[in-house]
């Protein structure tokens, strides 16, 4: 297993654990070191059901989750996307 899937297993284990503030931490940490599209859509999904189940001053932490995830995914679509030179 790679560091990413650990961290999606640890958060989910977390969070069923009923330790939100470390899931989210353990969230942002895997989406940070995130490079493929697929665990950046696990991760957001997990922290879009925590960010369901925070009270109201504990939504920015899994915000910060989402938005890494959401960054890691766009920045691996742009590099599919870009052509590369061959010289």
């Amino acid at each position: 297993m790679d560091t990413v899937t650990e961290g999606i297993e640890e958060a989910r284990r977390l969070l069923a654990d009923g330790q939100d503030k470390k899931a989210a931490d353990q969230l942002v940490q895997a989406a940070a070191v995130c490079r493929d599209p697929a665990q950046a859509a696990i991760i957001k999904s997990l922290a879009l059901q925590g960010r369901e189940r925070a009270g109201r001053f504990r939504k920015a932490q899994w915000d910060e989750a989402i938005r890494v995830a959401a960054y890691s995914r766009r920045e691996q679509d742009r590099r599919v996307r870009e052509p590369v030179d061959e010289c």
